[in-house]
């Protein structure tokens, strides 16, 4: 995990996503992940875009149980590295920089299918790549046509996950992350009439009454934890995120705050179960044993 946010911290503006998949806690509940990285990595965690999956399993056979482990999917798709992080080492930066070159300059079999990529996802700006490529339909020629559907379908695919993603965080509580998500899901189809209206439909929606309290709350839930700042959560937050949460029953913001307090109170049991059982081989270590193996007599006779 440390590395994830070395990379989150180095590559994340470029253009790098990063996807922590939860494989040790069992089906432990997204509080209980949470309450862990908030433990364990206070410095890192808040400031990081990585995105934290529960209950997925292990979507790539790493082929050994040692961890950390990592997996490096190029801007096509194509599983490029996979192995321990530090075994990787600067290949596995080299590889990202490359990839990321890639995402920034466009790729493709024609300058067409490059240009366009390079306005998707180099840029975001999908309604121009809609107008590239519909412009160089006519252009493309027998053996780059698989790749210009693949671009299509590119195009597509983006336009789906930037729509999604505001109703994912909608439904996270995460109201301002989504507002601004619905802004630039506006600014990026600029160009293309029927998305155009759509996003235009999706930005109203912050604006009713009802979204507009839900985003009142969410900057004082913000306030809450930043208050945390880089140490570990403590009692007091805990308490103050599920006074909050009650205040604020019944609404999405609410709701993350009510995760939120379950994941601030949390305790790492198996650190205290392994605490224990060393603390008793050390106090039996400590007992006076007889020659022969037996219990010791007290020590008064």
């Amino acid at each position: 995990m440390p590395h994830a946010f070395k990379l989150d911290k180095e590559f994340g503006k470029k253009g790098l996503v990063l996807l922590l998949v939860e494989s040790q806690m069992g089906n432990a509940p997204k509080e209980d992940v949470l309450g862990f990285l908030m433990q364990k990595f206070p410095k890192d965690f808040p400031k990081s875009n990585v995105f934290v999956t529960v209950g997925e399993g292990g979507p790539f056979p790493s082929g050994s149980n040692g961890l950390p482990h990592c997996a490096l999917v190029g801007v096509d798709g194509a599983l490029l590295m996979i192995g321990h992080p530090g075994q990787l080492g600067s290949k596995l930066d080299e590889a990202i920089e490359t990839e990321l070159k890639k995402v920034k300059s466009g790729w493709g079999k024609s300058p067409e299918i490059k240009k366009a990529r390079a306005l998707l996802h180099g840029k975001t700006r999908l309604g121009e790549a809609a107008k590239a490529l519909a412009a160089a339909e006519s252009k493309i020629k027998d053996d780059a046509k698989d790749d210009f559907a693949e671009a299509q379908s590119e195009l597509e695919a983006k336009y789906a996950a930037m729509k999604n993603a505001v109703s994912v965080l909608m439904e996270e509580g995460r109201i301002a992350d989504a507002k601004s998500a619905a802004t630039d899901l506006q600014k990026a189809v600029k160009g293309k009439a029927e998305w155009e209206a759509e996003a235009a439909t999706v930005v109203a929606k912050f604006s009713t009454p009802a979204v507009e309290e839900e985003l009142k709350a969410d900057k004082s839930l913000t306030s809450i934890v930043k208050s945390i700042g880089e140490k570990k959560p403590t009692e007091v937050h805990a308490k103050k995120l599920d006074a909050f949460a009650k205040k604020n029953d019944g609404t999405k913001v609410g709701a993350r705050a009510a995760m939120l307090a379950k994941a601030a109170a949390w305790k790492d049991e198996s650190a205290g179960a392994a605490a224990k059982k060393d603390d008793g081989a050390a106090a039996k270590k400590d007992e006076p044993q007889k020659k022969d193996g037996g219990d010791a007599p007290p020590k008064d006779g």
